[in-house]
């Protein structure tokens, strides 16, 4: 008789795919917390470099935030599908408008900021794959690509600049975002929206995408473009979260799409090239799974990111965001130890940086490299904003060899000073 028990026993194993829930939820005690008074003390100060305690903070990284704008990736694949030049552009567009969706009730929780040289991988078989990297320290940049399987590439970096002002905090990138489709040989340059956090002082606080964004298509950035409001929450509800599109054709016309509807709901678009065109829902948002209140107010889709399949611990470099410890502390519960760890990986970055730069030392990025996009001119003081952009060493050498060997130790008690 023929036994069955080794392929049982490595399915029952195996963990699940995907997963439905945090290991931990947390309670209404420590949901009631007021970062007003962490704040306060600070304004003026560069945000992002402000030490909160644990407690304020998501397990989750910058760079696994980075990987949110994923969520509803599959519009570029409507869009590749789409023979109408202009109505591809404006399912870009809409891509673009709906990546910052799932802020609308996490926005209020800190990420952890990346220790330099950290790096996340995010894959979904079939469609896409995603890999940032913190390449830089001091100004703090987290650098990511999305590669598309139906034909795109998507890259940027993160670094924000923030401001203060009438209990409200303000976040934006200073840079901007390149998208490449190859089947229809077009590029895109998406100069993103601003964050802003309100009701701190109320103790009420809210998320809002607020001001203005622009997309251009860079064959014909005069004439081929899109203008995306934001607006802001007034004294009354009536514009809560709305968005307005219009994607024009030329300067000097009519916009060839219009799209609007609320970032957290659901997007009409009508064509305004045809007299009595219908108005069709072209995106509406996924429910929230149970219980988000006590899961840092995360999507489904953002659940996921820290997610830590046995399988995959074979597969990953031992700097990728999952393997953080004060994170896993953080998901699993245990504030203390995630404050201890936290503290220790802190110091253990304090004392790599302080004996590189006393031997001359230099942290160079490994899987992105500097890079000027054309069109760019210097600022007052002559200098350039660089990028970064991939270089092609983690998919198709890294990864695929499994060598990791030149990475650093970042979250082990070991000190390592060849970064």
């Amino acid at each position: 008789m023929c036994s069955q028990e080794g392929p049982i026993l490595e399915t029952i194993d195996k963990d699940p795919e995907e997963r439905t829930q945090l290991p931990f939820l947390r309670g209404h005690d420590q949901q009631n917390l007021s970062i007003w008074q962490i704040i306060k003390d600070s304004i003026g100060k560069d945000l992002w470099k402000i030490t909160v305690p644990v407690v304020f903070n998501e397990p989750l990284s910058v760079l696994q935030k980075c990987a949110g704008v994923t969520e509803y990736i599959d519009i570029l694949d409507q869009a590749i599908a789409e023979h109408d030049e202009m109505k591809r552009f404006a399912l870009v567009t809409l891509h673009f408008a709906t990546q910052y969706t799932n802020v609308e009730k996490s926005g209020l929780f800190k990420p952890f900021n990346p220790l330099l040289g950290e790096t996340y991988e995010y894959l979904k078989p079939g469609k896409y794959k995603f890999l940032a990297e913190q390449v830089s320290h001091h100004p703090p940049v987290s650098s990511f690509i999305i590669i598309g399987d139906q034909g795109y590439v998507k890259h940027s970096s993160f670094q924000t600049k923030t401001s203060f002002g009438l209990g409200t905090l303000s976040f934006s990138n200073i840079y901007n975002e390149y998208l490449d489709l190859h089947k229809s040989d077009e590029h895109f340059e998406w100069f993103p929206p601003s964050l802003g956090v309100h009701g701190l002082i109320t103790g009420k606080p809210y998320i809002d995408v607020e001001g203005q964004a622009l997309l251009k298509d860079l064959s014909d950035p005069e004439n081929k473009f899109a203008i995306v409001k934001f607006h802001k929450r007034g004294w009354t509800s009536g514009q809560d979260q709305q968005v307005e599109i219009d994607v024009y054709q030329s300067k000097n016309k009519q916009p060839a799409f219009r799209l609007e509807g609320k970032w957290s709901d659901e997007i009409l678009m009508k064509d305004l090239r045809t007299r009595g065109s219908l108005i069709e829902v072209i995106w509406k948002k996924r429910p929230y799974p149970e219980n988000w209140q006590h899961q840092y107010g995360m999507t489904h889709h953002n659940i996921q990111l820290n997610y830590l399949p046995k399988d995959m611990l074979t597969v990953i470099p031992p700097t990728d965001s999952r393997l953080r410890p004060d994170q896993m502390a953080i998901e699993s519960g245990d504030f203390e130890l995630a404050s201890k760890e936290k503290h220790r990986l802190e110091e253990k970055q304090r004392a790599v940086r302080k004996y590189m730069e006393a031997n001359g030392l230099k942290h160079e990025p490994k899987y992105f490299e500097r890079w000027i996009p054309r069109g760019t001119v210097p600022d007052k003081l002559g200098n350039i904003q660089y990028q970064y952009r991939y270089n092609g060493k983690y998919f198709e050498q890294d990864r695929k060899e499994r060598n990791w060997s030149r990475l650093p130790d970042l979250f082990s008690d070991k000190l390592q000073f060849d970064q």
